[in-house]
Formats: C-alpha cells, sequence, structure tokens
C-alpha cells in the first residue's frame, strides 16, 4: 500500500465468536481517519467521530449482511528509540502513543497538545465505540478497532526501522508494553497493525532479522490472555468484556505471506485471534500518483485475490480484502484539478465483482470485505514532482455520488 505514513492501530468491541477455532468474527470494516489533512499534506488537529454520522446513516440504508460492522480507527503511534551503539535496549526504548497518560510520560495538563498532534486517538476511539450497525433502534455495536500504522522499511523519526532487527527478548518486550496499553482501554476490542513492509523475514527493510515474528507471537499470546500466569494476568487482555482476549490484524499481501507461511500461520491461528487483511488496491508497479485504469485494476484484483486465498486456504488463516472505496494512491478519480475520466464506483464495482467470482464468500475463513478509508485528503506523490490531493478524499465524496449506494446492497 502506498498512503502517507502514521503509526496507528484499529480497536473491535462485542466480538461474537463464529468457530470453536477462530475468535475472528465476520464484517467489513472501514477505516477512518479523524485528524485534519490539507491538500499539501499538513496535519492538524483531530475531531473526534469526524465521520461517525456518515457511517450510521450508511449502515440506516444497507441491507442485511452489508452494513459496515468494524471501525479502524487511527489513534497512534509505535516508537523504538535505540539506545547507544553497543548498548542494549531498556525498558523506555518503547512507546506507544496513546492514551491512558502514563505511556506519554506528560502530566496530564499537557496531554491536548498530544491528542492535536495525533499521539493520542482516545477520544476518536470512544467516539466510534458508540456506533451501532444497523441503525440507532440496534443493540448490536460495530467491533471498535484501533489502527496502527507504522514504517519499518525506511529510516523515520518514530524508530520502527528497528523493529526487524530486534531479538526475540526485545521484541516480546515491545510486544507486552503495547499489549498492557492497549489492554488497559476495555473499549478495544482488537488491534490492525499495518507495519510496512510486513516481513516475518524482514525483507524490505533496513535492518534485517525476524523481529516482526517475534513481536507478533507476543501480541498474540498476550491477546489471548497468556502473558506469564493467565491467571493472574498484568496486562488485561482477558476481562470481563473480553472473556476470550483481543483480536488483531496485519495489513499485507499475498507475496508478504507468502515469504513465511508456516510461521505466519503459526502466529495468527495458535490462540485463534490473528488475520490478515490483503490489501486489494494499490497493485499498479507504476510510480505512485500513476492512475490504474479500471480495466487493469480488476485483473490486477483478480491475481491479488486468487493468489491470498490460496495461500490462506492452505495454511488456514483467517483473511478480509481492502478495497478502494475513496482515492488510493493509484485508484482515483481526480488529482488536484486533473480528472483521470474514471469512476471511484469503476474501482469499486470492480473489486466486488472479482471478490464474488472467486468463491470467498462462500470460504469460512473470508471474514468480510473492508473499505480504504475516510480522509478529509489524500495526499500523493505527484509524477509532475512534489505532492498532490488525489480525490475522493473518502466514500462519501465520488463524483457520482454513487460508491456508498452500491456498497449497502452490494458489500
Amino acid at each position: 500500500m502506498q498512503k502517507f505514513t502514521l503509526l496507528l492501530c484499529g480497536v473491535v468491541t462485542a466480538l461474537n465468536i463464529q468457530a470453536a477455532d477462530t475468535l475472528v468474527p465476520f464484517g467489513n470494516g472501514t477505516w477512518v481517519h479523524d485528524y485534519t489533512m490539507d491538500t499539501k499534506g499538513a496535519v492538524s488537529n483531530t475531531q473526534a467521530g469526524r465521520f461517525a454520522n456518515f457511517l450510521k446513516a450508511y449502515n440506516e440504508g444497507a441491507t442485511a449482511g452489508h452494513q459496515i460492522t468494524e471501525i479502524f480507527a487511527s489513534v497512534g503511534a509505535l516508537e523504538i528509540h535505540p539506545p547507544p551503539a553497543g548498548e542494549a535496549f531498556v525498558p523506555n526504548s518503547f512507546y506507544i502513543d496513546y492514551y491512558p497518560q502514563r505511556i506519554l510520560h506528560v502530566s496530564l495538563n499537557n496531554w491536548r497538545s498530544w491528542e492535536e498532534q495525533l499521539d493520542s486517538g482516545l477520544y476518536s476511539v470512544h467516539a466510534y465505540s458508540h456506533l451501532t450497525s444497523t441503525g440507532k433502534k440496534s443493540g448490536k455495536h460495530v467491533l471498535n478497532l484501533v489502527q496502527i500504522n507504522g514504517a519499518a522499511g525506511t529510516k523515520t523519526i518514530h524508530g520502527l526501522q528497528f523493529l526487524n532487527g530486534l531479538s526475540q527478548a526485545d521484541a516480546a518486550h515491545f510486544a507486552d508494553f503495547v499489549a498492557g496499553e492497549l489492554c488497559s482501554d476495555d473499549t478495544i476490542d482488537g488491534v490492525q497493525f499495518d507495519i510496512e513492509p510486513f516481513s516475518f523475514v524482514g525483507s524490505g527493510s533496513i535492518t534485517s532479522g525476524p523481529g516482526q515474528k517475534y513481536f507478533f507471537a507476543e501480541i498474540a499470546k498476550d491477546f489471548a490472555g497468556q502473558f506469564q500466569d493467565p491467571k493472574n494476568d498484568p496486562l488485561n487482555c482477558v476481562d470481563g468484556a473480553h472473556k476470550q482476549g483481543r483480536i488483531f490484524s496485519v495489513f499485507t499481501s499475498a507475496s508478504a505471506i507468502q515469504e513465511d507461511p508456516d510461521d505466519i500461520a503459526k502466529v495468527f491461528t495458535q490462540y485463534g485471534n490473528g488475520y490478515v487483511i490483503d490489501s486489494v488496491y494499490d497493485l499498479s508497479g507504476q510510480p505512485a500518483g500513476t492512475p490504474n485504469p479500471p480495466n487493469a485494476y480488476q485483473t490486477q484484483a483478480q491475481q491479488e485475490t486468487s493468489q491470498m486465498m490460496s495461500i490462506c486456504d492452505r495454511y488456514k488463516i483467517p483473511y478480509q480484502f481492502g478495497i478502494p472505496a475513496s482515492a488510493s494512491a493509484h485508484e482515483f478519480e481526480k488529482m488536484g484539478t486533473t480528472s483521470t475520466g474514471y469512476n471511484q464506483l469503476d474501482y469499486v464495482q470492480a473489486a466486488i465483482n472479482v471478490i464474488n467470482a472467486s468463491g470467498a464468500r462462500q470460504d469460512p475463513l473470508f471474514k468480510g470485505i473492508d473499505l480504504w478509508g475516510w480522509n478529509t485528503h489524500l495526499v500523493v506523490d505527484n509524477p509532475a514532482g512534489g505532492v498532490a490531493p488525489v480525490y475522493p478524499s473518502n466514500p462519501a465524496e465520488d463524483q457520482n455520488k454513487a460508491v456508498l449506494k452500491y456498497l449497502q446492497t452490494n458489500l
């Protein structure tokens, strides 16, 4: 996926176990970004629940089975602060910028400024946690999923490029810290990690090694309530609201799963609490900002979904598909004021047609479709130089106002 990089996670609520071997429910989801981004990519304050009314209206008009029941709310950042050369990592080398305050190491008087800088998504998580899947009269809540993003492949101020090189002990310590902080918020049902590139062997990154494998193996264990003594678990991932623990996912691709399918399957299925989200967009090999014709997109989407299903069915890994319901780096209607001549609905229909034809809807491992994404703006690299906004910024703003109406009966 080629989009701006923030370090964020997603949360899920009110889990319903669908099978004895998995905690992962079936449901359609969407990513929401409550922060404000302008047309040059500058990010400012958040408006918690910015898109809640849109999602509520969508669900009230959707037919059975086509509601959005999982919200991936972008909330904060994972960080690694490496020690001086030759010295060992220490506990405060690892951070997750999410409320409560003990994570941020700042006084309560200062936390609002952290919120404005996107370092705490507390308000956003809670704003979506009360959204119902079928309108005001329904008692069924959506899964409130925290989305955490990170760039493991490039050097950043957040230091996540060191993740792959962590020892098993350090990666486990990092995971314990992340799990403990997120599980301290009982509105969080799960986390969607978007660490790019996702790789159990360290492909495409500055630091090599299986650090991500160690990290996610410990996350799975922690979320299942197996940290140290399950009868006295200080992480509190299993509690009254989450009697089987929390769930987690990663945003990835078939090629990334193919690198180490045996270990990935073990980590994501051992406790029944993991699944993968396949990016069925930004599949073009062209530079970001180059529009992808819908017919070419459909061919690429068919290849990607077929490969992912083949791997997941062989290794029994639950999966979802993410589709471009709004502009991505390659599937968009307009860059700046220049139209591509394509409609976002063309891409959405192509994706749905591919998924329907794949047989995924009859596959018990298939756990739903996720919509990219709700933003105030999305800014990508411009092939002509610099950056530029691409449109529609979210699924309600396509030029024909047809995407959401179509999805209400076809998602």
